[in-house]
This record gives structure tokens, C-alpha cells and sequence, in this order.
């Protein structure tokens, strides 16, 4: 259990040179728990053990604490409208670190935890006067249409995989002129709502969700969605949204689980994108590496209103 709760904690491998340099640790102990943790402790196997009543997993936990030994702040990019530059500082996050932190009990399940729904993102109800922004301004109705079911599909994978949400809360540094901490500002304000309420005055995510969802509209570029035949959802696209330079955990394939030789030893995570029927069997593997199917979601353009889509998602803890 000690090895699990080290996992990326700064301060405890801090305190272990410290034992090691006044000599009350072996060097070669402190070398073989931080070299082998990884091997006994996986993501994988850590998300298996709970921690005492809470029933909070432990991996979550270590997550919880590196965050809260950190101040839970996070780099982000600003601008400074006087000098007219960006410029780089430490925020505090307007989101939890990592979701799905505890169990309920659940009278079917026993004990769980459920999987949050995510909303409709119906543009109805956005005037003219929350469309503020020239890029905005310059989609039809048909494209923020798009827009809005291409930001369903990433809200809807990355609410159904914690470790795709972690992935992304553990960029360098977001941006207030990129989506990542405005998506995530969203999942904690519009679908994560049983989560105290983070936001902080100073930060570009402090925002409501009306807000935030306009922000995040104008960061889906028309060419992420929609060519002249109409929606578009293939590999391209996301990866527009899932660099290797700034989410090298994340791998995107084309249609069918991509072989060992193009998936990176840093990738953990695959999103698969095809314009087929989702074909899954819970567990692919790739050489000696296996991965877990967690979240499915298929979507379709309706034939009779161009501006309407329908989409339905299966997801699972997993484990």
C-alpha cells in the first residue's frame, strides 16, 4: 500500500532522499521502491483497491493528495491585455483533479459509484446576445449544430473515462485560448454537480456553463465536424484535439485497435474512431499490453433535420 500512495507525490519522494542523504534509509531501498512501483502498482491494479470506508480508490487518493500537496493548482496560460502577451502562471483548478472519487451505496449494486449522465447540449436557449465572439458569430446554425455533437462525443468519452479525464487535467499548461480547461470546467460545473464548487475569481474557467459551453464552441473548428456530404467523425479530427506533444498518454485509431508497433510505451489510452458499428469485446490486447473497453458512444445525423443528431453512450467503471 505504501508503494501505491507514492505514486507521482512529489513531497514523498522528496522525504525519501532526505531519509536516504541523513542515512536512515539505504539508497538502494529507496531506488527499488521508486523503480518498481510502476511493475507492482499499475494504474490498472491500483484502481482495484479502495481505501477504508470511503471506499475511494486508491489511486484516486494519491491523485487527491499530489494535487492537495501541490496547493491544487495548475499552470495556465493568460493574457495580459495591457501588455498585449500571453504570459504563463500557477491557477488554482476550477475542477477536481480526477472524478469518480467515492462509492454510494446503490440498492441494486451494492456498492458503486454511478456513472454521471451528460446533458443535452441544446443551443436553444443561446441568443444572439451570448454569441459574442466574432468566430462564433460566423458559424450557421448547422455548424454550431455540429459543434455542439462533436463537444457530446468528447464530453461523453472523457465523463466515462477517469483516466482519460486525468489525462487531460495533467496537460503542461491549459490555456485560456485552448478547450481543455474549459471542458473541464464544464464536466465540474454541469455534470459533475454533487463536486463543491472550485471556481476562482481570477481564473479564465471561472465561468458558468452557459458561458463556458460558448468558449468551448468556438474551439471546435468546422473542419473538425462537418465537409460538404455532412458530419464527419474520423481519426483526423480528434486528433486535432489529442496532440502526442501535449497528451502523449492518449492514442487515436483509425476503426479497428491499432497493432503494438503504433501504440507508444507512454500511450495507456486509445480512443478508437470509425464510421462503422462499434465492434468491442470488453479487452483488446496489443501485444503484451492489454486494454479495457470503457466507453462507447455512437452517434447519427438525422436525415430529416440537418441541425439534429442522436447519440447514445455505454460506459463502465471497469476493473
Amino acid at each position: 500500500m505504501h508503494r501505491a500512495e507514492i505514486m507521482n507525490r512529489d513531497d514523498i519522494r522528496l522525504l525519501g532522499e532526505k531519509y536516504v542523504a541523513e542515512g536512515r534509509m539505504a539508497k538502494g531501498m529507496y531506488d527499488s521502491i521508486l523503480s518498481n512501483r510502476d511493475y507492482f502498482f499499475s494504474e490498472r491494479t491500483v484502481d482495484l483497491l479502495s481505501r477504508a470506508a470511503s471506499g475511494t480508490p486508491v489511486y484516486n487518493s494519491a491523485v487527491l493528495q499530489q494535487a492537495a500537496t501541490n496547493g491544487n493548482k495548475v499552470h495556465v496560460w493568460l493574457y495580459d491585455k495591457k501588455k498585449k502577451e500571453s504570459f504563463l502562471t500557477l491557477q488554482p483548478r476550477s475542477w477536481d483533479p480526477i472524478i469518480y472519487n467515492s462509492q454510494v451505496n446503490d440498492p441494486i449494486e451494492r456498492y458503486g459509484t454511478r456513472m454521471k449522465p451528460v446533458n443535452k447540449l441544446s443551443l436553444s436557449q443561446v441568443t444572439d446576445k451570448d454569441i459574442k465572439d466574432g468566430i462564433l458569430k460566423e458559424k450557421t446554425k448547422s455548424d454550431n449544430a455540429a459543434a455542439s455533437v462533436m463537444l457530446y462525443v468528447l464530453l461523453a468519452i472523457v465523463t466515462g473515462c477517469k483516466e482519460l479525464y486525468h489525462a487531460i487535467d495533467s496537460k503542461a499548461a491549459h490555456s485560456f485560448n485552448d478547450w481543455s480547461g474549459y471542458l473541464l470546467a464544464f464536466i465540474h460545473s454541469d455534470v459533475m454537480k454533487h463536486s463543491d464548487r472550485t471556481n476562482q475569481g481570477t481564473s479564465p474557467f471561472s465561468k458558468s456553463p452557459k458561458a463556458l459551453l460558448m468558449a468551448l464552441l468556438k474551439f471546435v473548428p468546422i473542419s473538425h465536424v462537418r465537409n460538404g456530404a455532412g458530419f464527419v467523425c474520423d481519426p483526423l479530427r480528434f486528433t486535432g484535439f489529442f496532440s502526442q506533444h501535449h497528451y502523449p498518454r492518449i492514442c487515436i485509431s483509425n476503426g479497428v485497435f491499432p497493432a503494438p508497433e503504433n501504440i507508444r510505451d507512454d500511450n495507456d489510452i486509445v480512443v478508437v474512431v470509425s464510421s462503422s458499428r462499434p465492434a468491442c469485446h470488453g479487452f483488446e490486447r496489443s501485444g503484451d499490453r492489454g486494454f479495457e473497453a470503457r466507453t462507447i458512444v455512437a452517434i447519427k445525423e438525422c436525415v430529416e433535420k440537418r441541425h439534429e443528431f442522436e447519440a447514445v453512450r455505454y460506459s463502465r467503471h471497469g476493473g
